[in-house]
């Protein structure tokens, strides 16, 4: 569904973007995901699915195998990351797939994640490369592809019903949990929502995850913070979510607690696939990876000290939470043409005139 160019034999599919090379618009999707070029996951996105029993990684008896290895990871997972998350040595074109000679993008076999690589369209910045949307054809690994982008599928319905019907009445009607229950067993994930709440560690989700706080808090309620899971698993790299941290102010505890973003376990074991003289972890300007003393996982943002302004971590400000409304709008919308009677308030924490950085 997600790599298909023609999208119409797909119900679940309600609006989609064509793209065609013929009428001269097209995108570099296939390019992208084969090549690793920054559609990657972090550790927070991909420790948040669930095993196959719907348990959560942490929970007593789960069978999680642990994340040394991208084999262990995906172990016995929610068949999304199970699917959606590479590995070395897997197939990224079948030959009974290709309509044509390979696109010059085609990489037939994945390779280990390429964390040092010094090509953009190669590099793998956290070590967990993701294929949703990748495409088994190697003809279309061009840098004019044909990848159709789903604007709206059915699943986003029932996620929004969801979310919205247990906001409003702290429970879930029968039609939400069916809906839920479809979501999780499409998955392979056990449908016991019971079952996944009562093993729900939200101080230990809030380790990762930023989603277990509203407004600085952490949450109470185990069963909205799944809600926010399941959309969390279901859209991962569909580009939702940013709009759901705002929309549920999930990053206020940022302005006093700030996170340092990781990737995949790099220093218990998978440091050893890579050449020794890559590797340079002494927070200079040629740093090219965290030292292990900061964390056993690939600190990304963090590989240097020099010039960096994630070197104390990822912070946030009120003013973030909405855009602000550009100077010239005042201007036009007062009578003067200077902005002082306008009936246009700016957002919070914004001033009105231009280049001002935000209050809070």
């Amino acid at each position: 569904m997600y790599s298909a160019i023609d999208k119409s034999a797909y119900p679940e599919v309600l609006m989609w973007k064509v793209y065609s090379r013929a009428l001269g618009v097209t995108n570099e999707a296939f390019r992208r995901i084969e090549g690793s070029a920054n559609v990657c996951y972090t550790r927070s996105g991909v420790d948040c699915y669930l095993m196959k029993n719907g348990l959560p990684i942490y929970a007593s008896n789960s069978g999680y195998k642990g994340d040394k290895t991208l084999s262990d990871t995906r172990f016995d997972r929610d068949g999304r990351i199970w699917l959606f998350l590479k590995e070395e040595g897997q197939l990224n074109d079948l030959d009974q797939a290709t309509t044509g000679p390979s696109g010059e993008y085609a990489i037939i076999v994945e390779p280990k994640p390429q964390l040092f690589n010094a090509n953009n369209n190669l590099r793998n910045p956290t070590g967990y490369a993701s294929r949703k949307g990748a495409s088994f054809d190697a003809a279309e690994k061009l840098e004019k592809g044909q990848a159709a982008k789903i604007m709206f599928r059915a699943t986003e319905a029932y996620l929004n019903y969801i979310e919205a019907c247990y906001l409003r009445s702290g429970t879930l009607d029968g039609s939400a949990t069916m809906y839920w229950k479809s979501i999780r067993e499409r998955a392979g994930v056990n449908p016991d929502l019971d079952l996944t709440d009562q093993n729900t560690n939200i101080a230990k989700e809030a380790e990762t995850d930023w989603a277990a706080y509203t407004a600085g808090e952490l949450l109470s309620d185990t069963r909205l913070f799944n809600i926010r899971r399941e959309r969390r698993c279901e859209f991962m790299g569909e580009g939702f979510r940013w709009m759901d941290l705002k929309r549920w102010r999930a990053l206020d505890q940022l302005k006093s607690k700030p996170y340092f973003m990781e990737g995949f376990n790099f220093w218990d074991s998978n440091y050893a696939m890579y050449d020794p003289s890559e590797i340079i972890a002494d927070k200079s300007g040629s740093a090219t990876m965290s030292p292990k003393s900061e964390s056993k996982y690939y600190r990304f943002m963090n590989r240097t000290d020099v010039s960096n302004i994630f070197k104390d971590g990822m912070r946030w400000m009120m003013a973030y939470y909405l855009d602000p409304i550009p100077q010239k709008v005042f201007t036009v919308a007062s009578s003067d043409g200077e902005g002082t009677d306008c009936p246009i308030y700016q957002n919070p924490y914004w001033e009105k005139t231009g280049n001002t950085p935000a209050q809070n």
